[in-house]
């Protein structure tokens, strides 16, 4: 890796392209900061793995982190936080740098609603993260699981996004109870905004992870304002991750790099 020129590094990772969702927003900032993203495309999808396998990437993904030298870290995955914020939260306190996660923030805004949808892939949905930590937060609160294992494969695909929209109306159409708020549980989910907005009558609020983590994150980070650099790195096909990468999110992606865990 370059020497550090910025003020701050930090890390930011996920199985693919949804977390660039958080990266486009960490950008929007203008925050002076030298950021390393992770696309761990070898092992997509997560959302189809048991908890040892993701628990076993992610020590190789903060070990990487850890040579990168960054200050903090953002899990820009549920189906990872899903797994430190469970069984594992032991690993939290083993890392040299902070670790922001985009379940907790999103519990935060999500914790005051009475009727709360939540789309994400299998193991997030399964394992009830996001109903266990509002349920917590708000007893009376209804917390909905709908699992859509199809999604995040044909965002990857590289097909246009529209595509996908008739696999999300199948999902969506398994909330039978009018919706107040709807959690896009995967970071990926963010290209889809348009289209859970487009398919709820009752336009419930719909609260976007990327969103709600980069929040927090500027409010804990206190970098100032100045120039934003980003290095991609690729653990799967750095050719095919460029391709499906530019045609979703305006980066300049011209310096990918092929990393091995």
């Amino acid at each position: 890796m370059d020497v550090v020129t910025n003020e701050k590094r930090i890390g930011v990772f996920d199985s693919g392209v949804g977390g660039l969702s958080v990266l486009s927003e960490l950008k929007r900032l203008g925050l002076n900061l030298d950021v390393v993203y992770l696309a761990d495309t070898k092992n997509l999808p997560y959302g189809d793995k048991n908890e040892r396998e993701l628990t076993d990437i992610l020590f190789q993904i903060f070990d990487f982190f850890s040579q990168q030298r960054v200050e903090l870290v953002i899990a820009a995955c549920n189906t990872s936080t899903s797994i430190l914020l469970g069984s594992h939260r032991h690993i939290l306190n083993q890392q040299k740098f902070k670790l922001l996660n985009v379940i907790e923030p999103v519990v935060v805004r999500a914790k005051s609603f009475k009727t709360v949808g939540v789309i994400a892939n299998k193991y997030t949905a399964e394992h009830g993260i996001y109903k266990r930590l509002i349920c917590g937060e708000n007893a009376d609160g209804n917390v909905i699981s709908v699992a859509c294992p199809a999604l995040v494969p044909l965002i990857e695909s590289g097909k246009d996004i529209a595509s996908v929209k008739p696999s999300l109306f199948g999902y969506l159409e398994q909330f039978e109870t009018p919706l107040d708020a709807i959690i896009l549980g995967c970071t990926h989910y963010s290209l889809l905004k348009e289209y859970v907005g487009e398919f709820f009558k009752n336009s419930p609020v719909i609260i976007d992870s990327g969103q709600e983590v980069v929040s927090v994150l500027n409010a804990q980070l206190g970098a100032t304002s100045g120039r934003f650099d980003v290095r991609f790195c690729v653990t799967g096909d750095a050719t095919e991750f460029v391709k499906i990468a530019s045609n979703l999110y305006a980066f300049d992606f011209d310096d990918v790099c092929h990393v091995v865990l």
